[in-house]
């Protein structure tokens, strides 16, 4: 489907959608509806296969270490960096994977390109036909789980966005040592329902305590007859995962919002809207910190 197409749709069905939230019944129907959708197309998308893999070795390899997953798009500045910065701050226990989630052919031959000529681990993601970024975001997360994680069964992995930077040393082995999730918490409530979730920008996890889950990195609407709020990238996890883990077993990152409209979280720097940055102003914002 083409954006212009795409546009004029959901310019049309757009009031139809104001109309159906205002009324508490039609609006559980309509989410019902929306919801089903998405899990129809994360299913399929599940089996499509990978269009290229680059330096992805045996299980045995990944037993003890840590799998770091950026999920890349159409930015190659911000997968150079971060590969650059990794390789002075990941230990030896840590994997870092660039998986390509780009929808422009031109950048995904250079982000592989890029990979292989620095010998990086490179997952040159199916074709995602979601348009909309959390939802295309969450397909690829799901992917990697399913096709790419769990055949692999690391001892713990985790998801980064390609514009969050390592500042020092990470451990993030030492933060995973008692407890079993450790991330970005993400909070939404109203009157009558609470939800948390780790954000799908910065979350790790040990595998053995997702392996026999059921995993659903997607946005979501939580709903019920009292009313409704949506959950960003991630979210999709709250109902079959964290709604039933005791909270003690997730460490959350510290969090600061800086006031050039990037973030600190713990020993990483998040610089939001660095897709629109030059490489040479790239390097002039991390050399602040």
């Amino acid at each position: 489907m083409n954006k212009v197409l795409r546009k004029k749709i959901l310019k049309t069905i757009r009031p139809i959608y104001e109309l159906a939230k205002k009324n508490r019944v039609t609006a559980n129907v309509m989410f019902f509806f929306l919801e089903s959708i998405n899990g129809i197309f994360s299913y399929l998308y599940n089996f499509k296969k990978p269009n290229f893999l680059y330096k992805v070795k045996d299980r045995e390899f990944y037993t003890d270490k840590l799998v770091i997953i950026s999920v890349a798009f159409n930015n190659v500045d911000l997968i150079r960096k971060q590969i650059e910065l990794s390789s002075v701050y990941f230990s030896e226990d840590y994997i870092f994977v660039v998986a390509d989630n780009s929808n422009n052919l031109l950048k995904r031959k250079e982000l592989r390109n890029l990979c292989i000529s620095r010998d990086v681990c490179y997952v040159d993601l199916p074709k995602n036909l979601r348009m909309q970024p959390s939802l295309s975001h969450g397909l690829a997360l799901n992917w990697l789980f399913y096709n790419f994680i769990k055949p692999l069964q690391p001892g713990s992995f985790g998801f980064i966005d390609h514009d969050i930077f390592p500042l020092s040393k990470i451990n993030i082995l030492d933060k995973l040592k008692n407890v079993s999730f450790y991330g970005l918490k993400q909070e939404r409530s109203n009157d009558y329902l609470n939800a948390w979730y780790l954000w799908a920008g910065f979350c790790f996890f040990k595998f053995s305590k997702l392996k026999n889950k059921k995993i659903n990195f997607s946005p979501v609407v939580i709903f019920d007859w009292s009313g409704y709020f949506r959950l960003d990238t991630g979210g999709g996890n709250f109902k079959n995962i964290y709604k039933k883990i005791p909270i003690s077993d997730c460490l959350f990152s510290n969090y600061k919002h800086n006031k050039d409209d990037s973030e600190k979280i713990d020993e990483w720097l998040h610089l939001r809207k660095a897709s629109f940055k030059s490489n040479k102003d790239l390097n002039s914002l991390l050399e602040k910190f």
